[in-house]
């Protein structure tokens, strides 16, 4: 057993879902259950969802990700600015059709396809990266290069977040190697990450990515 308050986001919302789903409602509204979980954690959710419609459950899905509004929805309400646009048969919708809908103006190619080609400059580069704690992030190794996007994946527990705080100084890091510009350099808190032009975007954005009472 553990306290609440110690979970993550992600573990946090689980629970959450189990309570609503305890209660035997017959009217469940969720609102956006899926922001915290991973894929498959996702896909754990649409199980339960479908158990409880073969129930006679009814449930309110609101939700920004078209493509699970697709997936789990029978009938799709859409809005705009605080105004009821209309309800089709989900059957009848595509992702561009909602999005259209949703702000009222055609949105066909609204991303044209670029092609691009990152640099080979290494710009940034963390070798043999551990953590003083055993079951924490061991041997990471990887590089970005100048105008490339590195994904970084994992399930949840896989220690992705703790890994990039450390490279923000915000955790301690045991060995290991970090160079930006091909010039090595040790960061020991967040004082040292920020001086050599690192950001960070938390995971827990309203945790720990914002000041509350000065936003």
């Amino acid at each position: 057993e553990v306290l609440a308050g110690t979970l993550s986001a992600s573990n946090l919302q689980l629970v959450e879902i189990a309570k609503a789903v305890s209660y035997n409602s017959k009217i469940i509204i969720m609102d956006e259950p899926t922001s915290s979980l991973t894929d498959n954690e996702t896909e754990h959710l649409f199980k339960i969802i479908r158990q409880l419609q073969a129930k006679g459950c009814a449930i309110i899905y609101i939700s920004h990700k078209m493509e699970e509004i697709l997936k789990i929805s029978d009938e799709v309400t859409i809005m705009r600015d605080g105004t009821y646009v209309g309800t089709w048969p989900a059957s009848e919708l595509t992702t561009d059709l909602i999005i259209s809908r949703m702000v009222g103006r055609d949105m066909t190619n609204r991303f044209p396809p670029k092609t691009y080609t990152p640099g080979k400059e290494v710009v940034f580069k963390v070798e043999d990266l551990c953590s003083p704690l055993p079951k924490s992030f061991q041997h990471v190794s990887f590089e970005l290069h100048k105008g490339e996007i590195l994904g970084i994946g994992g399930l949840v527990g896989a220690q992705r977040t703790e890994m990039v705080e450390a490279l923000f100084g915000l955790r301690a890091i045991e060995s290991g190697k970090i160079e930006k510009d091909g010039k090595p350099f040790k960061v020991k808190s967040v004082r040292d990450a920020k001086a050599h032009g690192l950001a960070l975007l938390t995971e827990e954005r309203r945790q720990s990515g914002v000041f509350g009472i000065l936003s």
